[in-house]
């Protein structure tokens, strides 16, 4: 008879361990680390682009359903939202966000993170802001055909700086994408005077002359 009964209790306990084990192989990620959503973020982080602050995270874990609300704050201690990023079912993805309109020096932020009716917090990250200045140079001007324009805004392979060119009655006349630091603009096709050479959000006054 007692033999019987620990061998009942073995059984059961060998039952039990085996489901609970099972139960947590099954279970996704996601459903293992709701406890703590903010915990699977890394790189949070900020940088300067374009007179802009942009900023970064990635997740360790697909984010499907998730919201990430960013917060900014002039002082650390009172918080703006400035903008949502919806969550993506993709396993270390990368998230982004670009805060245009910068006023301070010193800027922080965070994320709210929601997903339902949970709500956490990410760590605190402060950004430096030191508004870039615009070397872009035009030249020779004036110019009898061509304009050589040289950008000291370093570009990878994806990214570009639209380029347009307008003559004195706002007629577009030359339309391109800038994508190195350094491009040439025939304007021998187009009659003398004033032009307008918009690189970005940058206007610059040319004028062709070629007597």
């Amino acid at each position: 008879m007692k033999n019987s009964i620990i061998f009942s209790i073995s059984l059961f306990l060998i039952t039990f361990l085996n489901t609970g084990l099972n139960a947590c192989a099954q279970s996704t990620p996601e459903q293992r680390d709701l406890k703590s959503i903010s915990e699977t973020l890394i790189d949070f982080g900020g940088k300067i682009k374009n007179n802009a602050i942009s900023l970064s995270w990635r997740t360790l874990i697909p984010m499907e359903n998730v919201h990430f609300n960013i917060q900014r704050s002039r002082s650390a201690l009172e918080w703006e939202d400035v903008g949502t990023v919806n969550g993506v079912n993709n396993q270390g993805g990368v998230f982004t966000f670009t805060d245009n309109n910068v006023t301070e020096s010193v800027m922080f932020y965070r994320l709210k993170i929601q997903s339902g009716n949970k709500i956490e917090y990410s760590s605190m990250i402060s950004v430096k802001y030191v508004p870039e200045i615009n070397k872009t140079q035009v030249y020779p001007n004036p110019t009898k055909n061509v304009i050589w324009i040289k950008s000291e805004q370093t570009m990878n392979s994806s990214e570009y700086l639209d380029l347009e060119v307008y003559n004195i009655i706002g007629e577009r006349v030359y339309a391109s994408k800038m994508r190195d630091e350094i491009q040439r603009v025939d304007l021998s096709e187009y009659s003398d005077g004033y032009y307008s050479v918009r690189i970005g959000s940058k206007t610059y006054k040319v004028l062709k002359n070629n007597n």
